[in-house]
């Protein structure tokens, strides 16, 4: 894919970026970056939904119990919203990044949720998705357009309608399913509820009470669209942050205990073993290992 190397002036710069309409910073949309070899990024919950999209270069990224793996380019991934993730360019790299918290198109919403059939048969491992025809075409247009300075809301609610009509066009349903992997549901709405909210609250009856449900309804329709029941749901998040964290090189068992409140170390050790099988120390010792 052609990055562009001449920048030109946009034709009335002035009534562009005056205009209401035009994004000084990105909420949702499309941002193009140019992460430069041993740049580093740590977020212990991302706030949207991500689609990076590696134009050059090698950048290595892992997300929630994933480990860190090295995408390339003509290669894209999602990362979830409230996904714990880190990664660090093991070149220059040059990368368009996606970003999106909800689904707006009606028949993006429809075409997610038909998908889901699929993910029953498919094994989620965080593998890359190649970019093929004509997605390149879009992206190389697209990153044309924000080097260019083109950052209209209206330009970027299109692109992204485009983006969805492409994926669903040129790619076949098991890749689909496969890519999306992390955000198919039998209702985005209340998926997207649950991410937004359990973060926020103490326990399962705090989220049970900020959502719109009855409590039988609530959890009849967490267990249809998760597979397990709240209480499992939210512990085996816990865990996919606690297992990153351990993962840092610097860190250290009693600092985790600290930031996940787990008042002794018998509880906490308990909490790793029935997830990891490991204690603490162990999987402090593994990580040390993979990194040397």
């Amino acid at each position: 894919m052609a990055v562009p190397k001449e920048i030109h002036d946009l034709i009335n710069l002035g009534e562009h970026t005056s205009c209401r309409n035009f994004k000084v910073e990105l909420g949702s949309g499309f941002k193009y970056m140019e992460p430069d070899k041993g740049n580093m990024l740590e977020s212990k919950y991302i706030g949207a939904n991500y689609i990076i999209f590696f134009l050059e270069g090698v950048y290595s990224l892992s997300c929630n119990d994933f480990p860190a793996r090295e995408f390339k380019a003509k290669e894209m991934i999602l990362l979830p919203k409230d996904a714990s993730v880190k990664g660090i360019a093991i070149t220059d790299c040059k990368i368009m990044v996606f970003k999106f918290e909800t689904i707006v198109s009606g028949c993006d919403k429809f075409f997610l949720q038909s998908y889901e059939e699929y993910c029953a048969n498919i094994r989620y491992t965080f593998k890359p998705t190649p970019i093929i025809k004509p997605l390149d075409s879009f992206i190389d247009q697209m990153v044309y357009y924000l080097c260019n300075g083109m950052r209209c809301v209206h330009l970027h609610d299109m692109k992204q309608r485009e983006l969805f009509l492409l994926l669903r066009s040129f790619y076949s349903p098991d890749e689909l399913a496969d890519f999306f992997h992390p955000i198919i549901g039998r209702s985005l709405d209340f998926h997207q509820f649950v991410l937004q909210n359990y973060e926020n609250v103490h326990s399962v009856e705090e989220l049970v009470e900020l959502s719109p449900y009855g409590r039988s309804s609530f959890f009849s329709k967490f267990k249809q669209e998760f597979g397990m029941s709240v209480k499992e749901w939210m512990l085996s998040q816990k865990a996919k942050q606690v297992l990153l964290r351990l993962s840092d090189p610097d860190i250290t068992v009693k600092s985790v205990m600290q930031e996940y409140d787990f008042d002794t170390y018998e509880q906490f050790n308990r909490f790793c073993k029935s997830h990891y099988h490991n204690t603490p120390s162990q999987l402090l010792k593994v990580f040390k290992q993979k990194q040397r």
